[in-house]
């Protein structure tokens, strides 16, 4: 039997100093049967160079030259051109645990399933993204609450660690959204997932990740992600509506996950933003946005499962909540500030005047 071929897409962008290491990684491989794509998104620096070198010497090699258009826009380049019966995603600034393409295809061939994902580590870490402490696998109609617990997972958002079924992307068209410049990850995979009938996790570490990468969350970059959370909201209850669920577990959800989107955000712009009126604006836009998802005849149930809600959602229920729920954070904020404060004068009292030793 002959094993299956695995198109592995890597878009490739201002990553000179990581690209030969992600190359490499993928040439090394235990299995052999690949073809990878290089898409260079119009780097600036000489990672076209090095691509072309790479190609000219290895006929398991596709580069692919285009105008920057972003990472969606290349890896959609780059699954227009996959011949295999697998797909792959890798980052040019990351690389490959070396028996990962074996480990994840043998778990797809073994199982027969059309989604399989690993563990991803963080580079120089011990620490992995997303924990899986033993093989697990389910079909999704029949455990749809497995799903549930999968995609709110660390490591369930991103598409690297993963091998998919190039027939039901093509099939089904999925594509990422080139017009999200954030969160467009997570929509992919929502969408794969619709058509997934099996899902298995493996305790491998596949993938490993860069934290020093340049295409890290920035400050602006989160705010477009808080304002784009919609779009992700849509992608999640596009899958949850294929579920056998009943109508109030999918309300209850959605709420939870709308609920978790705007604690998310608004923490993360209190903790990085100190302009007031920048964050009441992003704030309002947050909540104008995810609020609606949370349908108040499931709160009860909410409540009983979300400490955060419980404590804040009287203040969501004010007609001029964004002020109510603002004022609040601004106190509690105001209040770390204090205490944060107050021990550093209290440490530096102890240091001038310390207390006198008594025989």
């Amino acid at each position: 039997m002959m094993e299956p071929l695995i198109s592995i897409i890597v878009p490739v962008y201002k990553a000179e100093k990581y690209i030969n290491r992600c190359i490499d990684s993928i040439l090394s491989q235990t299995y052999k049967n690949i073809e990878v794509i290089l898409v260079d998104d119009g780097s600036p620096d000489r990672c076209p160079e090095i691509c072309d070198r790479y190609a000219n010497s290895n006929n398991r090699i596709t580069v692919l030259h285009k105008k920057n258009g972003g990472v969606s826009s290349a890896r959609n380049t780059g699954l227009g051109k996959i011949t295999g019966d697998y797909v792959c995603f890798v980052d040019s600034d990351d690389y490959l645990s070396n028996d990962a393409l074996m480990n994840l295809c043998t778990a797809a061939i073994n199982e027969k399933a059309p989604y399989v994902a690993g563990m991803c580590g963080i580079e120089g870490k011990k620490a992995v993204k997303n924990v899986i402490k033993e093989k697990r696998k389910f079909y999704v109609q029949k455990n749809p609450e497995e799903l549930l617990s999968y995609i709110v997972e660390n490591g369930s958002y991103s598409p690297y660690a993963k091998l998919y079924s190039a027939e039901i992307i093509q099939k089904n068209h999925i594509r990422f959204r080139e017009d999200m410049k954030i969160a467009e990850d997570t929509v992919f995979l929502r969408t794969y997932l619709k058509f997934c009938n099996l899902v298995c996790m493996i305790p491998n570490v596949v993938y490993k990740y860069n934290e020093d990468n340049e295409n890290s969350l920035s400050k602006k970059a989160y705010a477009e992600y808080c304002r784009l959370y919609g779009e992700k909201m849509r992608s999640v209850e596009a899958l949850v509506e294929t579920l056998p669920l009943t109508k109030m577990r999918k309300k209850e959800f959605l709420s939870e996950r709308g609920i978790n989107g705007i604690r998310l955000s608004v923490n993360h712009y209190f903790d990085h933003w100190e302009n007031k009126t920048e964050v009441l604006l992003f704030f309002k836009d947050v909540c104008e946005q995810l609020l609606p998802w949370v349908d108040k005849t499931c709160e009860e149930k909410i409540i009983e499962k979300n400490k955060w809600w419980k404590k804040y959602h009287k203040a969501f229920h004010q007609e001029d909540y964004k002020k109510v729920y603002f004022n609040i954070m601004i106190e509690k904020k105001m209040l770390g500030i204090r205490k944060a404060v107050g021990k550093i004068v209290h440490s530096a009292v102890k240091i001038i005047h310390p207390k006198k030793e008594h025989f």
